[in-house]
């Protein structure tokens, strides 16, 4: 989860630059990283449905409430005990004494979103190739 606390940094001091989420900060950094959390168990399914020849389908009430699961779920992670500040703290601290902490955090979001997607596709990709 390292790389996707980072992530969540990242997206919850971009949403307090934007402004965008005065009111529950703690959604801007949930956002991004539910969906790269998405992608990354969709490509797990994939990879188990198509490997393994295990399948699983989930109806369109199901999906919903996974949907709300996942997030509600993410949420909880986060804001337990204040575990979203410590989070925050930390990477302010790292911020000081490396560069790589002071990139901008939409290329770093952007570039994540784009790699998972990739992946995702790449699995999507070899999958489908009949044997």
């Amino acid at each position: 989860m390292i790389f996707y606390d980072f992530l969540f940094y990242a997206s919850y001091n971009q949403g307090i630059k934007s402004r965008n989420y005065d009111d529950i900060p703690i959604l801007g950094g949930i956002t991004p990283v539910s969906f790269c959390l998405g992608l990354n168990f969709v490509t797990l399914l994939i990879i188990i449905n198509r490997g393994f020849n295990i399948h699983f389908e989930f109806s369109k009430v199901g999906k919903v409430v996974f949907a709300v699961i996942w997030a509600a779920s993410l949420y909880f992670y986060y804001s337990y005990k204040g575990r979203y500040k410590r989070i925050i703290d930390k990477y302010d601290k790292k911020k000081d004494f490396s560069q790589f902490y002071n990139m901008p955090y939409v290329l770093i979001i952007f570039l994540y979103m784009i790699l998972a997607i990739i992946l995702l596709l790449l699995v999507m990709y070899i999958f489908s190739v009949e044997r």
